[in-house]
């Protein structure tokens, strides 16, 4: 736990020297006093560090911004808004972490288990219908429907986390008939795109709608590039705006 900081005049809590009141006061006091002991070089020496503290002169009259004005303030953890630690210590952010660790292990140990039980992931053939141009045996281009079909080449395992189920793009898909480009098939075949994990291998609740993928081949090694114990390796997670997990 972070100790709190403290004024090293008065030794209280919640400020510092060059914020301290008391401090303040006293070069005012000092100040007085050399000038009735007609110590004039003392007088103007604790009088004009009262006025770079305050901007006013002995007399309370304002001569101008203090030159190192800063308010007093308290250090707080960003997180739950607490004085006596920081977010990095935050122990309700630990907790908050944790569950979050839990919840994505189960998401993973479903996928994962999924994987293996379907023979789907890495090495799967897929297939699609995509639309695009082509031209006919008498050089017209039509814009139509095709089928298209592609092979899962990898899975960044480690990107794949509770939080991204429908819109981190996770799977590289070559689609082997799938024209480079959209608008001149002539460019050739051959697309590599990244694809959302796919909606087989996640439970029910988590599936989403979208450009519908068929699985029409499997995979030997579904889980091929999966980091060793992944299910319970750490990972990183979108963390709630400023305030929105304050009571």
């Amino acid at each position: 736990m972070r100790r709190e900081s403290h004024c090293t005049y008065c030794w209280n809590k919640g400020h510092n020297r060059r914020t301290c009141s008391g401090l303040t006061d006293w070069y005012k006091e000092t100040a007085l006093e050399y000038k009735e002991a007609l110590k004039p070089w003392g007088a103007k020496h604790y009088a004009e560090a009262y006025t770079k503290r305050t901007g006013l002169d002995l007399d309370g009259n304002f001569v101008g911004k203090p030159k190192q004005e800063r308010r007093a303030t308290v250090k707080k953890c960003s997180w739950c808004r607490s004085r006596y630690h920081n977010r990095r210590t935050c122990p309700e952010r630990a907790e908050w972490l944790e569950n979050k660790m839990q919840e994505n292990k189960r998401y993973r140990y479903t996928i994962q288990e999924r994987a293996k039980a379907l023979a789907i992931g890495v090495g799967s053939l897929l297939s699609t219908t995509r639309y695009f141009w082509t031209e006919d045996s008498e050089g017209e281009t039509h814009y139509d429907a095709h089928q298209i079909l592609g092979i899962i080449e990898k899975i960044d395992w480690n990107r794949v986390t509770c939080d991204n189920a429908s819109l981190e793009k996770v799977v590289t898909v070559n689609w082997v008939n799938c024209p480079t480009d959209d608008y001149r098939a002539s460019k050739g075949m051959g697309r590599r795109e990244e694809q959302q994990i796919l909606a087989s291998l996640l439970r029910p609740d988590q599936q989403f709608k979208g450009w519908d993928i068929d699985v029409v081949g499997y995979s030997d090694n579904p889980t091929a590039g999966m980091p060793e114990n992944w299910t319970t390796k750490k990972a990183k997670f979108e963390e709630p705006k400023m305030g929105t997990h304050w009571k």
